[in-house]
């Protein structure tokens, strides 16, 4: 099967392309994504949701950081809510997107207002594909990745790496390659090389377990509840989230970790809500945001305003109380840490 041979979806910093098709097309958009690959482009299609994340969010994040979408039309695309609400978000975030036909379809008058004029191709009516994707690699969408995108590396190695089974490894940097025996004091100790050690030469104190009396790691989840737990006025994280997170169009299926309303009524107009990913933001009088936590390269540069926490623009929106939204400070700068701190390992 194709699929068998695809590279696991592109997760990474560099520039990529977010695949957006039905899955009920797989057999015929597989070969494309293997023909990309190939050519060297990153992609990301949504076989590589790890089990348990919120698909719905996961799927926005890699929308709002891909470069460009690909939108592989069909009528079972059409038919996908699913597949038409990733086109729709691309519009919104204004990501580049480039529809493909792979049947011969029309958009329905809703999409084609919403969308407007936008650069298609229809793969439907290439007799020779390799037409296609001559046309499609030199658009100057895919022309600009490709100058900057190199092939992805494998990511399986043959190369082993041997395992020591030296009871004193010391000992043994000080032997000599030699067949003959060479003496050498060791930590006041006579060791000759080229004879087994006896136990008595080659007995080493073993280190105290230095990690069995630390707590258990920190996670997202768990700053986030004690944070909440500790709050000298908890009734701020009380509000009706299903107001705010209609508001602020946090996916349905996203846990919710934090959520303030910072309107006088609990309307839900205005006010933040945290989850494992980022921090959904309804600013007085400015747009909605979401700013990722690998987004916040640098957290020493988060401040405090009369109206939340800044990092250039407003992400956690919180008028008044001022103690509060330096324990909210805090907290971001370390889930921001913490996070970023992950993706690198």
């Amino acid at each position: 099967m194709e699929q068998q041979k695809l590279s696991k979806p592109y997760e990474g910093k560099d520039k990529y392309i977010f695949i957006s098709y039905s899955h009920k097309d797989a057999t015929e958009i597989f070969p494309i994504i293997l023909h990309l690959q190939q050519k060297g482009y990153r992609v990301w299609y949504d076989e590589g949701i790890d089990p348990g994340n919120e698909w719905d969010e996961s799927i926005a994040i890699h929308i709002q950081k891909a470069t460009l979408m690909l939108a592989f039309i069909s009528k079972n695309y059409l038919n996908s809510e699913n597949c038409k609400d990733e086109l729709n978000f691309a519009r919104d975030e204004k990501i580049d997107r480039i529809l493909i036909y792979i049947e011969d379809v029309q958009l329905p008058p809703g999409m084609r207002m919403r969308l407007g004029r936008q650069q298609a191709i229809y793969y439907c009516k290439y007799t020779n594909k390799n037409d296609f994707y001559e046309k499609l690699l030199s658009s100057d969408e895919m022309a600009q990745l490709r100058q900057k995108t190199t092939a992805p590396k494998t990511e399986q190695s043959t190369s082993k790496i041997p395992v020591s089974t030296d009871i004193n490894p010391i000992a043994r940097q000080t032997e000599k390659t030699t067949s003959d025996p060479v003496s050498t004091n060791v930590r006041g100790r006579t060791m000759v090389s080229g004879t087994v050690p006896t136990a008595t030469t080659t007995a080493s104190v073993q280190p105290k377990d230095e990690f069995s009396l630390k707590k258990p790691a920190a996670t997202i989840e768990s700053l986030c509840k004690d944070f909440v737990e500790k709050s000298p006025n908890k009734s701020l994280y009380t509000s009706n989230s299903e107001k705010l997170k209609k508001i602020l169009r946090v996916p349905e299926s996203a846990n919710i970790l934090i959520s303030h309303d910072d309107t006088l009524m609990q309307t839900g107009k205005n006010g933040f809500m945290i989850t494992k990913h980022g921090i959904y933001c309804k600013p007085l009088m400015e747009p909605i945001r979401l700013t990722l936590f690998t987004d916040i390269k640098n957290p020493s540069k988060l401040s405090i305003t009369n109206a939340g926490i800044l990092y250039t623009k407003m992400i956690a929106y919180m008028s008044g109380h001022q103690e509060e939204k330096e324990r909210l400070l805090t907290l971001i700068k370390e889930l921001a840490a913490l996070v970023n701190k992950t993706s690198h390992k």
